[in-house]
């Protein structure tokens, strides 16, 4: 896999606009961004719109050739990611310390050395404005751009940027293009790759499986496939801020296929072999070929030319063997001409002859007779036919093992079995025939001696087989054997068939000849009776249980012990509960236990399918004295009672509906009884009766031009109206209705209906008429205008009637209406406009109105703002930011400053004389009026500075007075050597030469708004002093721990006057050398002779320490293990090296590390090749023990909890369990557990050494038993809480009854069929829900088992808490 890193890509990708992801700017955080005072060390914001920042004034910075006005102050950088070639954006400058704003434009870099202006560039960007910006180029979309600012005068100002135009949102470089190029070639061939552009990558990062990238250009790549197999070719589009989607394409490299042998192919003589369309001749040609990737394959094709002559074969084979031939076969011995086809194509003809002879040898076995007690030798032997007229020679005897007993003709046996007769007879000096015959001697040479196995007993009716009669010949005699019913033995008594029926007791007999040698055996029989089960089938509800302990069963024959039930007609699969739910027609099978012939007989459970006890109403909704119909669907066999109102019914058969009239209201329930043979369903409904609604209660409510109706409203009751007399009258809503517009005194009629669907509608007639009121006339009492500030209140609205005394009520209303009672009117609300109030007077049920207009007009606001500070001479501009209307008047008193006006709100002022400058503005819109004060503070031009020079004989300093207000100074060096500031107020220049002269110019730069100050140049030339040298050396050096203190006098060589020693801790002539870091720092010592000043410098080196800042510590082991430790000195922070190490400080070596080291305090020390040297006390440890003992393994009964303690000597901080099984805490030294299998327990042991000790335990559990606790508590701590029976549940079936007693001998539990191993079923130790105090209670459990047997334990239990 090829894969181009994007450290590679950092130095070959170039963008034509913009810049490369490579160059890749940190991101810039959260608001306020910080700016950069060059290129390379901006930050990126990957969305511009809303970033803000400030711009600082604390260098001159990198600067854009030909940026804006060319003049360079504060440069100030900040990277974005366009999101669209096309951009427009609007910066906003607040808050700056000078009136002279800023510079700003937008860039393209590449490698933040060459850079292109790609929009507009605005030099006067002044504070408080907002100013626009657009591209004009395209940008492209991904790559990085820069916002370039200088702060005039230096200047320092807040920027506020926002998108208003395009995008500068970095795009995610996401693509469903795909790669187009070959995909299929010959290993070692190249081609080239491409993709569409991708929008929002400035960057292409490519990546080849299997081959290699030799050219590389944005979107398109060049690879050589060097590699055969699968390749593969990714891209994937990038830029500072996201990392696009890949798109993969993938490709096939062949390589030149092996040379191929295709062949033999072959010819018939004479003939060519042809393969597709070429043809060959006998021999091998090569072909030079393409493959499928167009890469050499190379293959031979090879054809062989067959030669098949004609031949003979004579042959002789052994009967019963054949001569096969191709197809052809031949079985008898004679001539034959066979004509052959070679085995392989292409198949050429040839004749063969064949003579064929077939020998056939037949062997003969004969036997003298069979074995028998008298007759104890067989004699074997072989028929003597001869061969083709040769005698046979070979002769083999074997046994039935396979083991030669005899190799002549004869072979005598005393032993029965199958005998093999092997003969071979040579055909020719390499092959014989042979066959063989098998002869199988009987009888035995052994009397007979039977024994009976097993006694016979068989039931009544059953047939008795003579092969299920278990007895054995003793001897293994090979006897024959003859069944007998009776004595004497005879044929009379001789049982011919294999079987017998018997109805009684009896006996039979068996007897084993061999030859004359006989034995004779008695066999009692037993003959059974039978057990007979009666049941008739039993009818049970569907669904129901059955007991089989409550089924009446009748016996004939012997009685059983019990019966068992199963649900199949086999042992197989027995029902081990005394139930059995019904759910449908179902056979079982009953089993008698413990009588001699049992068998299984069926029980027929019926199940009785329960009756549907469903009804239907003819409707649920009734009024008082309807007739209430219920109808239900016929079922044969049922009976039905149903209960109507507190009363039961036997309803008739047949009938399938029932009516009855209702007299009261309320819900009433009926309910059904359906039975059928005992089995029964109930079935419950309800209805709703209701009484008829009374009449509804209306009244009505009068003004002198309306009349309102409302009426009682009444849940889930529908009303309707219907107007009878008067005009328009509406429904207002439910239960009222009103009729407007009327005269006054005018009648009105209205029908109000109310619905009733269950009990019927009612109506009424309603009559009612408007009042008759006096005239009068209404007034508002308010102003006609008011003017609107932000901080306005409200006022009252009142009214006023031509007829007092008033004694109504007004109500308001009305844009800025705040309370309609009181008359509150809220400028603010209303809003700017003319605005009418509406207002109602009423009294006695008579209204009056009255409306009046108000003008709110928006109060002008006197706001300006300006810098507080300017210089004299200068323009100040002030700029108005309040609000005012075209018609507004401006008042403005400027201190008697002098204006140029620079627009219609904004001016700039100058005052001649400095000073305080107090400025007002009055503003005037038709009556609303406001002003406003700002003070403004104008300082006077700044002082000029003056100059002194102090020159020796190797330098010259300029001096000058520190002037107020002058916040920094500007040195112009007309003539003569650079030199530095060696303060504030100082400007030093060393000489070469005692002929320089120097001129000098100093500017001193104000710290407010006004304009830099000129001094007069300044000429000084250096004195003509003697070179002296004062220390003697140039440099010192100790290591740091050598000195505290050094007196530098002691390196001076020339005391001439009184010289003055400076440095880093120096005080007087001592240097504090213990406080000082390591390092370099030099020294002064300076003199002066007359007007000669004498300087010369000394460095010293304090050399730091050697000191370990690794340290690999092997502590000393844990015991039982050899009892030493090591240290290995990893790394040396400081020094320098190479490092010796020693445990003595005075035999040093380069091996850092030491072994062998025993408990106790080890000194190290370490020198470097300065001989600085430290040394490092470390004290090793001997670790204490721990040992572990969890005792022997344990064996406990099933159910049975058991404790194990941890024996633990010596201390420890952690204790580990690894169990199999659940126990009561996973770290104490002492736990409990009730394992139900075999429980393995290993417990490990840990102290702060970390040496640790292991032990385990086995826990055995003893199934196949019950076991019963001796001891329980239940205080609800999950363990032991309850009393029960343990055991295997595989052998267990139930617990069929467990009783507890006091000591008094009362019951207090009894619980009868349940499982063991549960606790929670058991005896919880309480007594009628209440807890029994401790002590000890009687027990007694019967316990079933599976088998069927019954076991009955009895005992204490102690109770504890």
């Amino acid at each position: 896999m090829h894969i181009r890193h994007l450290s590679q890509l950092i130095f070959f990708w170039i963008s034509i606009q913009g810049v490369c992801i490579g160059q890749m700017h940190s991101p810039c955080g959260p608001n306020p961004v910080p700016l950069s005072n060059d290129c390379s060390g901006a930050c990126v914001v990957c969305d511009l719109n809303g970033v803000s920042a400030r711009t600082t004034n604390t260098i001159m910075g990198q600067s854009p050739p030909g940026f804006c006005t060319m003049v360079v102050h504060s440069m100030q950088w900040l990277a974005f990611v366009a999101g669209s070639p096309n951009l427009s954006i609007n910066v906003a400058v607040s808050a700056c310390l000078q009136a002279n704003g800023i510079e700003m434009g937008i860039y393209s870099s590449p490698d933040c050395s060459s850079f292109t202006l790609v929009s507009n560039c605005n030099t006067n960007m002044y504070a408080n404005q907002t100013w626009a910006f657009s591209t004009n180029s395209p940008l492209k979309p991904g790559c990085i751009y820069y916002l370039v600012w200088d702060g005039n005068g230096p200047n320092e100002c807040n920027v506020d940027i926002t998108v208003t135009a395009g995008s500068a949102t970095a795009p995610v470089p996401n693509t469903n293009s795909k790669i187009m190029g070959l995909t299929r070639f010959c290993v070692g061939k190249s081609a080239t790759y491409k993709i569409a552009e991708i929008f929002g990558a400035c960057e292409y990062q490519w990546r080849v499986v299997n081959g290699s990238i030799i050219r590389e250009n944005d979107n398109e790549v060049e690879v050589l496939w060097d590699t055969p197999g699968k390749g593969q070719i990714c891209v994937k589009g990038l830029n500072v801020c996201h990392t696009g989607n890949e798109v993969c394409l993938d490709v096939l490299i062949g390589d030149d296929s092996p040379p191929t042998d295709l062949g033999p192919f072959y010819v018939c003589k004479g003939r060519l072999y042809t393969l597709g369309s070429e043809t060959f001749g006998p021999g091998i040609t090569v072909l030079n070929l393409k493959n499928s990737f167009n890469c050499d394959s190379m293959v031979s094709v090879t054809v062989e030319e067959l030669d098949v002559e004609d031949g003979s074969l004579d042959t002789a084979i052994c009967w019963p063997g054949v001569l096969k031939i191709d197809n052809q076969t031949f079985d008898s011995t004679g001539k034959y001409i066979v004509l052959k086809k070679s085995k392989i194509p292409p198949f050429c003809d040839s004749i063969v002859r064949v003579d064929l002879t077939i020998n056939k040898l037949i062997a003969k076995a004969n036997k003298s007779g069979d074995l028998s007690c008298t007759d104890t030798l067989v004699f074997l032997s072989a028929d003597s036919s001869s061969f083709n007229g040769l005698p046979v020679n070979d002769y083999y005897w074997l046994d039935d093992k396979g083991d030669t007993i005899a190799t002549n003709q004869d072979a005598k046996v005393n032993s029965p079995g199958i005998y093999r007769l092997i003969l071979k007879v040579p055909i020719d000096p390499k092959n014989k025939c042979a066959d063989f015959v098998q002869i199988e001697v009987k009888g035995s040479r052994l009397k007979p001696e039977l024994k009976l196995n097993a006694p016979v007993n068989l039931c009544r009716g059953d047939t008795l087989y003579f092969s299920d009669i278990s007895f054995v010949d003793v001897q293994n005699s090979n006897a024959s054997i003859q069944f007998y019913s009776r004595l004497p033995i005879d044929s009379f008594s001789q049982i011919q068939d294999s079987f017998i029926l018997l109805d009684q007791d009896t006996a039979l007999f068996i007897k084993a000849s061999n030859g004359i040698c006989t034995d004779l055996l008695r066999v009692p029989v037993h003959v059974a009776n039978q057990t007979i089960l009666q049941l008739a089938d039993v009818e049970v509800c569907a669904g129901d249980t059955i007991r089989f302990s409550k089924l009446k069963l009748q016996f004939t024959g012997p009685k059983p012990d019990s019966v068992s039930f199963y649900s199949c007609d086999s042992l197989n699969c027995p029902i081990n509960l005394d139930y059995w739910v019904v759910n449908a027609d179902t056979t079982l099978f009953m089993y008698p236990d413990g009588v001699e012939c049992p068998q299984l007989f069926s029980l027929k459970l019926i199940a009785i399918p329960y009756p549907t006890a469903d009804f239907t109403f003819d409707k649920k909704l009734l009024c008082v004295g309807d007739s209430l119909h219920i109808n239900w669907n016929l079922q044969n066999g049922v009976q039905r009672i149903i209960r109507l109102f507190q009363q039961d019914s036997l309803l008739p058969q047949g009938v399938d509906i029932f009516s009855e009239v209702v007299a009261s209201e309320g819900n009433k329930t009926i309910c059904m009884r359906a039975i059928r043979k005992g089995c029964i369903t109930d079935f419950c409904d309800q209805i709703l009766v209701k009484k008829p609604l009374l009449p509804p209660l209306a009244k009505c409510i009068t003004s002198d031009t309306s009349v309102l109706f409302v009426w009682d409203s009444i849940s889930d009751v529908h009303y309707s109206t219907e107007i009878i007399k008067g005009n328009n009258g509406i429904r207002i809503s439910d239960t009222s209705f009103v009729f407007n517009q009327l005269g006054r005194g005018e009648d009105v009629s209205l029908r109000l209906i109310q619905h009733d669907s269950i009990c019927g509608d009612q109506f009424i007639i309603l009559n009612c008429k408007a009042i008759d009121c006096p005239n009068r006339i209404a007034k508002i009492i308010a102003p006609d205008i008011i003017c609107l500030n932000p901080g306005a209140d409200t006022l009252l609205i009142t009214g006023e009637i031509n007829a007092p005394p008033a004694l109504g009520k007004w109500i308001f209303s009305g844009p800025g209406i705040t309370d309609s009672l009181q008359g509150v009117f809220d400028p603010k609300i209303a809003g700017r406009g003319v605005h009418r109030i509406l207002a109602e007077y009423s009294e006695s049920g008579c209204t009056y109105n009255a409306q009046k207009n108000i003008l709110i007009r928006e109060n002008p606001i006197a706001i300006f703002n300006l810098d507080s500070i300017v210089c004299q001479d200068s323009f100040l501009l002030l700029r108005f930011l309040g609000r005012k209307e075209d018609s507004t008047t401006f008042n403005w008193d400027l201190s008697k400053g002098s204006i140029r006006n620079v627009g219609k709100t904004d001016l700039e002022i100058k005052w001649d004389t400095p000073g305080k400058k107090i400025l007002k503005l009055k503003l005037n819109e038709e009556g609303c009026l406001d002003e406003s004060t700002r003070e403004v503070e104008v300082l006077p031009p700044l002082e000029k500075p003056e100059i002194e020079c102090f020159s020796t004989d190797t330098s010259v300093t300029f001096r000058w007075k520190k002037i107020a207000r002058a916040k920094d100074y500007r040195v112009q060096l007309i003539k003569g050597k650079n030199g530095y500031r060696s303060s504030d107020t100082s400007y030093h220049i060393s000489l070469q030469g005692l002929k320089d002269t120097i001129i000098l110019r100093l500017f001193a730069i104000d710290s407010g708004p006004c304009s830099e100050s000129l001094g007069d140049d300044l000429t000084c030339s250096p004195l003509l002093c003697p070179a002296r040298k004062l220390f003697y050396d140039t440099t010192i050096s100790y290591c740091a721990n050598e000195k505290d203190f050094i007196r530098l006098r002691t390196y001076l060589q020339d005391s001439v006057g009184t010289i003055v020693l400076s440095g880093p801790q120096v005080s007087g002539d001592q240097l504090n050398f213990k406080d000082l870091p390591p390092g370099r720092y030099v020294y002064q010592a300076k003199t002066i002779n007359g007007s000669c000043i004498y300087l010369d410098s000394i460095s010293l080196v304090k050399l730091p320490l050697p000191i370990i800042s690794e340290l690999q510590l092997t502590p000393i082991p844990c015991p039982d293990v050899d009892s030493v430790g090591a240290i290995d000195i990893k790394n040396v922070l400081s020094g320098a090296p190479p490092y010796e190490y020693s445990m003595d400080g005075i035999n040093f070596s380069s091996n850092p590390v030491f072994s062998s080291l025993g408990p106790g305090q080890h000194r190290f020390y370490i020198r470097d090749k300065n001989l600085c040297s430290t040394d490092t006390l470390i004290t090793l440890i001997r670790p204490e023990s721990v040992d572990l003992d969890l005792g022997n393994d344990l064996e406990i009964e099933l159910g049975q909890s058991v404790r194990v303690d941890a024996l633990i000597k010596g201390s420890y901080v952690r204790l580990d369990w690894d169990v199999n099984a659940n126990i009561s805490c996973d770290t104490c030294a002492s736990i409990i557990l009730k394992p139900d299998d075999e429980a393995r327990l290993k417990a490990t042991v840990y102290n702060k050494f970390g040496c640790y000790d292991v032990d385990d335990l086995i826990i055995f559990v003893r199934k196949n038993h019950v076991y019963v606790p001796n001891v329980f508590s239940p205080n609800g701590d999950g363990i032991n809480d309850g009393f029960t029976v343990y055991g295997d549940v595989e052998e267990v079936a139930e617990i069929k009854s467990l009783e507890i007693y006091d000591r008094w001998g009362a019951q207090i539990f009894n619980k009868e069929h349940f499982s063991i191993n549960d606790p929670n079923v058991g005896w919880t130790g309480e007594y009628r829900g209440q807890s029994l105090m401790p002590g000890v209670y009687v027990y007694h459990v019967v316990i079933t088992f599976k088998t069927g047997v019954e076991k009955n334990l009895s005992g204490e239990v102690s109770l504890i808490k």
